[in-house]
């Protein structure tokens, strides 16, 4: 039975949206004969835990800690900041509206260190947790970025191929999303490190035709489009007549 790891820093119960197809991978690729084992974070890293989520059956799930600074940190603050707006003095709701200068420049030094991504603490973590270990295939979830070099780290150690799955563009993201503005600093690094994560790849899966036409023009690496889809079972009880999908979720 060949041998599968699925590399992702989202997985149930965590709720969030990036979890969800590494799930179906994992599930519908066992059904087809593969023994799959997945390398997540542990549960307590995730901001969005839902105890009624059941994780997919006969799967093994290896998770680990990470080194995290900036969630440290952020307890920390949530811990000594005031609750209650009556307990807060003026001088405090004043100096809230207003980002003190330390604080921007622990953010830029966090833009460094948290390099590509605040789960590069993750790391070390996950390649020592699997270490030893034998692997046919290694498929890693992007984004964030960190487990695309978890991936490509643990695939060149076992001689493994590497399959990198992208459910949004690494370099897209960084242009775009004003959340991660203090990011581009490091564009050329960010770039390097993706190509050479890219250039150890023998699969480039993708959610999106743009996606993977962005991808194609980047690289030689043979690229698929693999798009999220709707379980047959849901869907089966549909009129064939008519099948509109309203989708509710989050995006």
């Amino acid at each position: 039975m060949p041998r599968l790891l699925l590399v992702s820093a989202y997985f149930a119960p965590g709720s969030e949206i990036g979890g969800r197809r590494i799930e179906r991978m994992a599930s519908h690729l066992q059904g087809l004969g593969w023994q799959v084992s997945v390398l997540t974070l542990h549960p307590g890293y995730s901001d969005h835990v839902d105890p009624l989520r059941s994780r997919p059956d006969g799967i093994e799930i290896i998770e680990t800690h990470a080194c995290t600074p900036r969630t440290w940190l952020r307890s920390f603050q949530q811990r000594m900041t005031p609750t209650n707006n009556e307990d807060a003095s003026p001088r405090v709701a004043k100096r809230s509206d207003k980002r003190p200068m330390w604080r921007s420049l622990l953010g830029q030094a966090y833009g460094w260190v948290e390099f590509p991504d605040p789960w590069i603490g993750w790391f070390p973590f996950a390649v020592a947790a699997v270490k030893g270990r034998q692997f046919d295939v290694v498929l890693a979830s992007n984004p964030p970025g960190t487990p695309l070099l978890i991936g490509a780290a643990v695939a060149k150690r076992t001689g493994a191929k590497l399959v990198l799955d992208y459910r949004d563009p690494w370099m897209h993201q960084l242009l775009t999303n004003p959340a991660l503005a203090s990011r581009r600093r490091t564009l050329p690094l960010h770039r390097k490190v993706e190509n050479n994560a890219i250039g150890q790849a023998h699969l480039l899966t993708c959610t999106t035709r743009t996606l993977q036409e962005m991808l194609a023009q980047r690289s030689e690496v043979p690229t698929m489009w693999l798009p999220n889809a709707v379980d047959g079972e849901i869907a089966t009880w549909l009129p064939e007549s008519r099948r509109d999908i309203v989708y509710a979720g989050s995006l």
